[in-house]
């Protein structure tokens, strides 16, 4: 009977490390997301990692209905020292960025606090704002004369 409780605490054991080894390297799905970061932090007791807010909420294009209330924050982990800068000089120049992620099966402690790890980031540059000079003039009249102010 000993023997056999020790196999089955064995194969117990073996499948809960082939599990967190299955979770760590694999991924659930790929994304990206694109909006102006909220936050971004260097966190952790023992595992360090990128903590981050993403503010996605006027360039999804839909509206929430009357009455309701839509979270538009979305929540990341940067592991990459190199993508948190890129994320923070982006922000710095009040740019919009791009987020390429992959979201994991679980939140793992040692991987960050969320289960969405960002890979890679792209910095949307705005249009430089326009001088007056570059538009035409504007003709007004005045209602109801038709003279031209």
């Amino acid at each position: 009977m000993k023997r056999f409780l020790r196999k089955l605490l064995l194969y117990v054991i073996g499948f809960g490390i082939g599990l967190l080894i299955l979770a760590n390297v694999t991924s659930y799905s790929k994304g990206e997301r694109t909006g102006h970061i909220v936050k971004l932090e260097k966190k952790g007791l023992l595992f360090k990692t990128w903590e981050g807010s993403l503010d996605m909420s006027i360039f999804q294009g839909a509206r929430p209905n009357k009455g309701n209330v839509e979270n538009t924050l979305w929540t990341f982990t940067v592991s990459d020292d190199k993508i948190a800068q890129q994320i923070q000089d982006a922000n710095m120049r009040g740019n919009r960025v791009i987020l390429h992620y992959k979201e994991k099966y679980m939140k793992l402690f040692w991987i960050g606090d969320t289960k969405y790890i960002v890979i890679a980031v792209d910095e949307v540059k705005e249009n430089p704002p326009q001088s007056p000079s570059d538009n035409p003039p504007i003709m007004v009249t005045q209602p109801g004369t038709g003279t031209k102010l």
